[in-house]
Parts: structure tokens; C-alpha cells; sequence
């Protein structure tokens, strides 16, 4: 029972935990050996065994405590509020504590079982025997605000009785019995009689008919469990024994004696219905939710005895609260399970259904309310021989005496029109047939990799591992092939001889005979021809081959020497060792000389794309196109290739675009496609641009092999090293993958004279070109480069860069630019020894030309791209100012000459007048420069022809006339001089030089031939 209460126990606490000082054998309630009360005399919450003893002998206590109980001679007052802890009785123990009043609290304690101050019987005490008062003279009977007025119980009004959480005495402890007798012996002020008399002195008992009820509810302890009283409920009138126990009860119809007819209470106000724990909360039936029925050993109405149809109409006529509704015209009959009253027809088989080809055909099609083998098991069981119904099972004239299944005997597979065969039946059978037949049992065909998981027919959880026909063109060549040569031995499990090299059909029980593989494999017994993966077959366009074939050990032995040496059991099978074989079509291919399994190049084979392009056809000759089994050997190509490699054969497209343009890893997009301007020289692998950035990674190496055979969606390590172009003008490129960003490469113009604008170091993920010149152009140098002349315009770009159009706004040929060299022509060759023919003020920088005026420390080959200043040059003066260029030679040999002739008056080299006092040089002035050096005419300027690209020989401007500021003169150190007229040069030229005059006369000049010192 529940806790009936807590504040009523507080009411009879402890008297004391001390007795007299000495001890007292008069009073039972001493302990005569302690002098004290016994052990649990005083207890907190239920009072322990005190109140008892009080209530039964009050005066029991008067020698120790008092008549008054205020404490006599023990000095323990009953009217203590609390002692060692425990909550006692201020008012004194024929009082109640706080609360009393409320019916929880002496509703409670009145209806526990009888112990302590617990029970009616205690309330007897002091309310009286009849409880109209008593010694309390407070009656508990006609109680405004508390039983009721007019309610002549201690108790709350009859029936009281609820089953939603009211007052009820449903509760109350049988222990009470005898209280409850003073008004209800033999079912008096009660709506419930006893069903019989008791015997007399029948001491008063809730259930033994000496006051309202009888002997009630069920005699076994395991009544609640479905497996007892559903049983007994489905059962025929009559009694029924389970599990060994006997109940008398038993039907439907007996249980509404109790329960009433509609199951909802009855007299023994307990419902059948929407019952939680029971049949379901909300399931309104005396019986499990519908459907109820369960063909794997649940509940099941099936077996309810037909006996209970009058029950079953009470919900079911007509098939009311049924899913299955008695079908309309059939004849309908007095209340009954199959008259079509409640929910079936007539049962049963029509006439002529053991003909095999009507109740086979029904049992073999597709699952169904009357087809499927599952259809059957309601009557006949679910192992087909444990139903209400026939067996299915050893039946004489049916599927045989010896035959234990449901069906005939094995292999129940015939190819004769007609007769038996289990080929027809629907694969939605294949649960049911799983029963019998898991993993091939009881047949003779077993698969050869038995396999768990959802029953089916053709995925070797039963009897076959492909489906039936399984030969072309049922099923596409492909799909037969594939599955074939995973192991050749697995197709004479059903075709052929195991361990032979036949594969010419099984002959199975019963005269029938399985298909031949080689009736379509004429000449290879079990697959294709044509199986090199080089050639096609007649009629097809689809390459096959054997280089993915499985088991080779076992299965290909079976016809080919595979071991090198051995005699091919099939003498017409070539040897897995041959060079080259031609196959009955006179198809030749080339085949592993150095046996199966072993390639005819290195592995890894980085290069392979090269082999691949020349001569794919080789290559199918071990490997396919399509993927294969991680690890396999030999690999697929598009185990690396994320497309097959052969769409764009001479590309990069199988694993991702030239350049990559997607979103994910390899083929991301980045900014590779801006990369594609890169000018170098293409290679024969076509991705001398790529090598720029990934130089050594790329096709053709082991590196590249490697990542992609790792397939993976991230990118991997080091994905950057920098090819040659990064590097030029002697720079050191470096890429950090964190933040994916590439310095001091020569592509970004580190090299150049560039503005604040410039981005050196860009990020692979943000491109930063827009299309337009004038901000794209400023990324890497200016526009034009401060380095030039102020004033140039991008219009002028042409002017040294031919390249560049017109406009200044793209290119003429853009391999011209980002190319390692700056092209910068100015219309002229560099070096352009002839510029003294053309120079003028228009090549100044400041009118739209190239160069600058300079001082005589401007440099020397200038820095690269920039044009040379003048004065670079022509060290003593502007070439251009009037009287020192343009038709003499004063920029550079002095103004020693009279006119504009120039004449060496210096002392330093180019302007060397003579070492001697004669100063040579002056005193040659009124002669022609081209006497002594030869192809100068009178101005200085050259005269002479040079072949083109070349630096003729000789001396004078435009010849061996410059261009540098030291004493080698132009790519040649020869002085060639006027050697007609007998001049031979002393070199080197500078200080103490000397000349030889071979055939000058006496003059005033000269002293004759002879060495004369310069």
C-alpha cells in the first residue's frame, strides 16, 4: 500500500525512551531485566509499539506515568511535545496533532494497516465501537465538513469508490476488516452483496463473503502477463492450462461477468479498455491494438477460439474497427469468425487448390493478403506445419511424404514447359524463403561468399550470388564479365566441373542441366576472345580484359600455365609467359614475358603519360581506364585520374583544368588563369608554364604521380617551387603556404623601378588585374616607369617598345612581355654603333626621344632597361651642343683641332694628345682622322659597311669606336691603321706608344721612315 500518512504519525510518538529506575515485573510493558520499556517502544514517524500497548490497556501506563500520564513517578510526561528527537503529543495521547482534521492525513492513518496508531481499529478506542463518540465523545458519523452530514460512516460517502485519484477504500487495508464489519457484515449498507454465506464464525474478511465482496480477482500471480491471460481469455469456455497452471476461467465470455459486457469496469470496476501497461492507453479493446495479428510469434488473435464470435461482435460486426471487412455478396450466417458477421468471409481454399498450378502459383507470387508464401503462414505456421491448418510439410500426394519444406523437392528446377520449378517465384519471397534456405542450406546451389544482411535472392544470403538469366544480353556484358572474373572457380560451382577446364553446364537432379558457359565463349571456355584489352570482339565496340581477373592461382590454372614451365592443362590457352599471343580472331597482342603480374616498366612509373599518348593501346594491355580496388595491380587509370585521361589525351583535363578553374583540390582556380601569360619556351610535356611554379612537380615525375594517386581533397605539401623565370636578375623567389603568397619573384617586378602601387608580394587568392592598363600596368612598374624621361606618355611606350600598341594599352605580341629579358629596341639595334649618323636633339628624352644629356659620371653599360645618357659616352662634353658634336669629334677627343676638327689635347684616354713634346696628336690635326685610322672620313663619322649583326674590324665611330669608357674600344682590341701608307700600330695605345712609318718622306714633319714615338 502507499504511505497513508506522515502528520498523524507524528501524533503517538515516543513516551519515553527512560522507564522507572528500577525495574518493575508487574508491568508487561517493562523489560524485567532492563527496568526500561523493550526495544522499539518508541519510534519516530509510526510511534513504534507504545500506542498499541496504550491504546489496548491504558491504564498500563498509570504506575509509572501517572493517572494523569503528566509524569508520575518516572517524571516522563505523555504530554510532551518532542523527546530525544521525536515529535510526541503536547495535547496529550488522546489528542491528534495539527493537520488531523485533513482527510489525507486521519484518512490516511484510519485506512493503514492495523499497527501502532495506525488503523480504524485504533479510532475505535476513543471514538467508540460504533464510532459515535466514545470516550472522545467526538462521533466520526454525520460530520458536516468532514464525512458529510447525514452520512452515517466513518468514512467518506458510499460507493466510495473512484478510479481517477477520488476518495476510495479500495486502499484500506484488509487489515481493517473487523471495524468495517460493525456496519457492512454480509454486504449490509453496501451496493455489492457476497455471492455466498460463510461458513459461521467466519472471522470477518474483506474477500471471503463475511462482508461485501467474495473470493475476487485471478487465483494466479502471472494473471497480468499476455502470455496467461490472453491465452485463457481466447480460449473456449470451460478452463484452460497454461504453462502448466489450471485456470477455471476462461473465454471472453467469462471475463464480462466480472468486467461487464462492454469491458469497461462491470462489478469489478476494472476496465479491459485503454489500460497502460496492460493492452495500450489508448487502445479501446480488451485485446492488443489491431491488427493484432503476428506471424512471428507475438500476439495473435488467430488463435482465438471461434467460440468467442458472440464476444467479438460486441466491436467487430460487420467488420467494424477491423482493417479487414467480410467481403460483399457472400452468403452471411449466424454470428461467426468466417460467415461474414464480423470480419471474414468463409475461409479456406476454393475447390481445386492442391492442384500445384493454383496454390503454387499463388504461393509463389508476389507477397499479397492471399499471395506470397508469407500469405499461408496465418493458417498453416510460420515453419508451415505449427498452424491450426494442415501441414504443408511431408504431405503424402502433395509435395511429397519425405519432402520437410513447402514445396516439392529439391532442386524444384525444371526447364521443361510446365512442370515444377521454383525459378518463377517472386524474389518478394525471399524472407520466407530464408527459413529454410540462409546461406544455400538444404539446396544444391550454395554461394560461394555467403553474406548476411536483408534476405534476397541473387546477394548470397541464400542459394545464388547474381541474378537468373545472368548471360548477355539479359544483362549488359559488363555487368556479366565483371562479376565473372572476380573468380572463374565460382561459375563451376553452376556451370561446369569444379577443378577442370570444363565449363560446359551442371547437370543437377532431376535430368537438368545448367547453361554452359562456353556456348557462348566458343573459343575461351569461360570469357571473351578477345581478352587483352587491346582488341574488340566481332559485332562489339567495348575493349575487355583479363588484367583485373581475380584468383589467378586458381582460377586461371585451370586452363594456362601461369607458373612458367608447366603444361597448360588446355593446350590451346596460352602461356601466362608468352611475348605475344594471337588469338583465334588473328587478333595479336603483346602479353608479359616475364610472367603475370609483372610489369614491363618501372614502377612507379612517372612518365607514363608519354608512353600513354604514343601508344594507348599498349597500355590497355594490363591496365583499364576506369578505377579498380584501392591497391589493385595493376592500377586503373583513373585510380589517379579524376576523369579518364583518354578524352583529352595531349591535356591536363582529367584531374583539372589548364589552368585549374574550380573550387576544390586539384582543380582549383586561384589565380592560375592570370598566370597563363607567362612567355617561355614550351616543352614536350606542354607545361613548361606550370613548371614556372611547380617546377618538378609537374607531369612526368614522381612527385605529381604521387599526389595524384593520393587523391585527396586538400591541398598537399609544398605545392610551390619556383622555376627559372622567378629567379632572373639574380633574385631569390619564396612562396609561404600559410597566407599563400609568393616574394621577391621577377613575374611581380622586383627587378624594375616600380611606384608605391606596386604588388610584390600578391596572394594566390586574391587576384588583383582589372583589364584596364593604366591600374593593371602599375602592379609591377610604372606607367610609363619613373626611370624614363618625365613627360613620356604611354602612347611613347612604342617608341623603344615595339611590342607594345600604339595606344600604350596592350600588346602587338605579348611574348615579348613578362619573358625574362626587357625588350627595348628604340628603333635601333643595341648596341647602335652608328647612332653619331642619326643622333639628334629629337633622341632626348625631354623631346620625346629615350635618352638623356648626363655628366661624365653617368654609368656605363647602364642598369637594365634603362637608355644610356649621352655623356656616358662622350665624356668631355655634350655631343649635341653646338661645336662639339653633330660633324666633329670634340665630345670625346678634345678641341685641339682647328675648325671643327677635333685634336686629342688630353692626357687620359680617349683624348691623348702624345707623350713627347711634339704632342702628336695637335700636331696631326690638319690631316684627316681617316689617314691614320681608316673608314673615318673628314667629320670623324664612319664610312664604312657592317654586316649586319656584326662589329666590323677597324677604328672610327660606329666601328671599333666605343661603346665603353676604358681602352678596349668596342669587342676588339686591333687598331687597324693606314697600313698602305706604311703605318704599322704600336700597342697597346696610351702612353709610350709608338708607330713605324714605312714609306714617309723627309718633311718637315717627319724625319723620314722610321720608328717615331707618339
Amino acid at each position: 500500500m502507499k504511505c497513508l500518512f506522515k502528520p498523524a504519525l507524528f501524533a503517538l510518538v515516543a513516551v519515553t525512551l527512560f522507564a522507572c529506575s528500577k525495574g518493575n515485573d508487574k508491568a508487561s510493558n517493562i523489560d524485567p531485566r532492563t527496568g526500561k520499556h523493550p526495544a522499539g517502544w518508541a519510534v519516530a514517524n509510526t510511534g513504534g509499539s507504545h500506542p498499541t500497548a496504550f491504546l489496548s490497556v491504558p491504564s498500563s501506563c498509570y504506575e509509572c506515568h501517572g493517572k494523569d500520564l503528566k509524569g508520575g513517578i518516572s517524571g516522563v510526561s505523555c504530554f510532551t511535545a518532542s523527546r530525544s528527537g521525536m515529535s510526541c503529543h503536547a495535547n496529550g495521547p488522546s489528542g491528534h496533532p495539527a493537520g488531523w482534521a485533513a482527510p489525507d492525513v486521519h484518512g490516511a492513518a484510519a485506512k493503514a494497516a492495523l499497527s501502532g496508531m495506525n488503523g480504524l481499529a485504533r479510532c475505535q478506542v476513543c471514538h467508540g465501537a460504533d464510532f459515535s463518540g466514545g470516550i472522545a465523545k467526538k462521533s466520526c458519523l454525520n460530520t458536516a465538513g468532514c464525512h458529510g452530514t447525514g452520512i452515517m460512516a466513518a468514512h467518506s460517502p458510499k460507493p466510495w469508490l473512484s478510479r481517477i485519484g477520488g476518495r476510495t477504500h479500495t486502499s484500506a487495508d484488509p487489515s481493517n476488516a473487523a471495524a468495517c464489519a460493525v456496519c457492512h457484515t454480509a454486504g449490509a449498507n453496501s451496493s455489492r452483496k457476497p455471492s455466498a454465506t460463510p461458513p459461521a464464525g467466519t472471522a470477518p474478511n474483506c474477500f471471503n463473503n463475511t462482508l461485501c465482496h467474495g473470493v475476487e480477482g485471478h487465483a494466479f500471480a502471472s494473471w497480468t502477463s499476455a502470455g496467461f491471460h490472453g491465452a485463457a481469455a481466447k480460449a473456449a469456455a470451460g478452463g484452460i492450462t497454461v504453462n502448466g497452471q489450471y485456470s477455471p476461467v476462461s473465454s471472453f465470455a467469462s471475463c464480462v461477468a466480472c468486467h461487464g459486457t462492454d469491458y469497461n469496469g462491470g462489478t469489478a470496476q476494472q476496465t479491459c479498455l485503454k489500460t497502460t501497461g496492460c493492452h495500450g492507453a489508448n487502445v479501446a479493446a480488451p485485446h492488443p491494438a489491431r491488427p493484432w495479428r503476428s506471424t512471428t510469434g507475438g500476439v495473435t488473435h488467430t488463435t482465438t477460439d471461434t467460440s468467442n464470435a458472440g464476444q467479438c461482435a460486441v466491436c467487430h460486426t460487420n467488420g467494424a474497427n477491423s482493417t479487414r471487412v467480410p467481403r460483399a455478396g457472400d452468403a452471411v450466417g449466424i454470428t461467426g469468425c468466417f460467415n461474414n458477421t464480423l470480419c471474414h468471409g468463409t475461409e479456406g481454399h476454393p475447390a481445386g487448390w492442391s492442384a500445384a498450378a493454383q496454390h503454387g502459383a499463388a504461393a509463389k507470387a508476389a507477397p499479397g493478403a492471399t499471395t506470397g508464401f508469407s500469405s499461408c503462414q496465418p493458417c498453416h505456421g510460420t515453419t508451415f506445419n505449427n498452424g491450426a491448418e494442415p501441414s504443408c510439410t511431408n504431405t503424402l500426394g502433395c509435395h511429397g511424404l519425405f519432402v520437410s519444406s513447402p514445396h516439392p523437392a529439391k532442386p524444384w528446377s525444371s526447364t521443361v514447359a510446365g512442370a515444377s520449378t521454383h525459378t518463377t517465384t517472386d524474389p518478394g519471397n525471399a524472407a520466407i524463403c530464408a527459413a529454410c534456405h540462409t546461406a544455400g542450406a538444404n539446396s544444391t546451389v550454395v554461394p560461394p561468399n555467403p553474406a548476411s544482411g536483408t534476405a534476397s535472392c541473387y546477394n548470397n544470403t541464400l542459394c545464388h550470388f547474381h541474378q537468373i538469366p545472368f548471360a548477355p544480353p539479359a544483362v549488359d556484358p559488363s555487368v556479366h564479365g565483371s562479376l565473372a572474373k572476380q573468380n572463374l572457380t565460382v561459375c563451376q560451382t553452376c556451370h561446369g566441373a569444379k577443378g577442370t577446364t570444363s565449363f560446359d553446364g551442371l547437370a543437377l537432379a532431376g535430368g537438368v542441366t545448367t547453361i554452359a558457359c562456353s556456348s557462348c565463349h566458343t573459343f575461351a571456355k569461360a570469357h571473351p576472345t578477345a581478352w587483352q584489352g587491346s582488341t574488340t570482339n566481332p559485332g562489339e565496340t567495348v575493349i575487355y580484359s583479363h588484367r583485373t581477373a581475380g584468383n589467378i592461382a586458381n582460377a586461371c590454372s585451370l586452363c594456362h600455365d601461369v607458373t612458367q614451365g608447366r603444361t597448360a592443362p588446355l593446350a590451346a590457352a596460352p602461356s601466362c609467359f608468352s611475348t605475344t599471343f594471337t588469338n583465334s580472331l588473328t587478333q595479336t597482342g603483346t602479353c608479359h614475358a616475364n610472367g603475370p603480374g609483372v610489369a614491363p616498366h618501372s614502377v612507379p612509373y612517372p612518365n607514363h603519360n608519354a608512353t600513354a599518348r604514343s601508344n594507348f593501346t599498349y597500355c590497355l594491355g594490363c591496365h583499364q581506364v576506369a578505377a579498380n580496388a584501392a591497391g589493385s595491380k595493376p592500377p586503373g587509370c583513373q585510380n589517379c585520374h579524376l576523369t579518364s585521361p583518354t578524352v583529352t589525351s595531349t591535356g591536363c583535363t582529367s584531374c583539372h583544368a589548364k589552368p585549374p578553374a574550380g573550387t576544390s583540390y586539384p582543380n582549383i582556380a586561384g589565380v592560375h588563369a592570370s598566370h597563363a601569360v607567362l612567355n617561355v619556351t614550351e616543352n614536350t610535356t606542354q607545361t613548361a608554364v606550370c613548371d614556372q611554379c611547380h617546377n618538378g612537380l609537374g607531369l612526368g615525375t614522381l612527385d605529381h604521380l604521387n599526389r595524384a594517386r593520393a587523391r585527396t581533397s586538400s591541398v598537399q605539401a609544398n605545392p610551390v617551387v619556383f622555376g627559372s623565370l622567378a629567379f632572373t636578375g639574380g633574385l631569390a623567389p619564396t612562396y609561404t603556404a600559410a597566407t599563400q603568397t609568393c616574394a621577391a619573384t621577377y613575374c611581380h617586378g622586383n627587378t624594375l623601378d616600380k611606384p608605391a602601387s606596386a604588388i610584390l608580394s600578391p596572394s594566390w587568392t586574391t587576384p588583383f588585374l582589372t583589364g584596364s592598363a593604366a591600374s593593371d600596368c602599375i602592379k609591377c612598374h610604372g606607367y610609363p616607369p619613373s626611370s624614363h624621361a618625365a613627360g613620356i606618355t604611354p602612347a611613347q611606350c612604342i617608341n623603344c617598345h615595339p611590342h607594345v600598341n600604339s595606344s600604350g594599352t596592350g600588346f602587338t605580341d605579348a611574348t615579348k612581355h613578362i619573358n625574362g629579358v626587357i625588350d627595348a629596341t628604340g628603333a635601333h639595334t643595341v648596341p647602335y654603333l652608328t647612332h653619331n649618323a642619326v643622333a639628334a636633339a629629337s633622341c632626348l628624352a625631354t623631346n620625346g626621344g629615350c635618352h638623356s644629356t648626363g655628366t661624365a659620371a653617368s654609368p656605363y653599360p647602364a642598369a637594365t632597361g634603362v637608355p644610356p645618357d649621352c655623356m656616358s659616352c662622350h665624356t668631355l662634353a655634350d655631343p649635341l651642343g653646338t661645336g662639339n658634336g653633330l660633324g666633329n669629334c670634340k665630345s670625346c677627343h678634345g678641341t685641339g683641332g682647328t675648325g671643327t676638327l677635333a685634336a686629342p689635347t688630353g692626357t687620359t684616354w680617349p683624348n691623348i694628345r702624345g707623350t713627347n713634346t711634339n704632342a702628336r696628336h695637335p700636331s696631326h690635326q690638319g690631316s684627316s682622322c681617316g689617314y691614320c685610322h681608316p673608314n673615318v672620313d673628314t667629320t670623324g663619322r664612319f664610312t664604312g659597311t657592317i654586316a649586319a649583326g656584326t662589329v666590323a674590324a677597324g677604328s672610327g665611330a660606329g666601328v671599333n669606336h666605343g661603346p665603353n669608357k676604358t681602352m678596349t674600344s668596342g669587342t676588339s682590341q686591333t687598331n687597324v691603321v693606314n697600313t698602305a701608307a706604311g703605318i704599322v700600330p704600336k700597342t697597346p695605345r696610351g702612353t709610350g706608344a709608338t708607330c713605324t712609318h714605312g714609306s714617309l718622306a723627309v718633311s718637315g714633319c717627319h724625319s723620314g721612315p722610321g720608328v717615331q714615338t707618339w
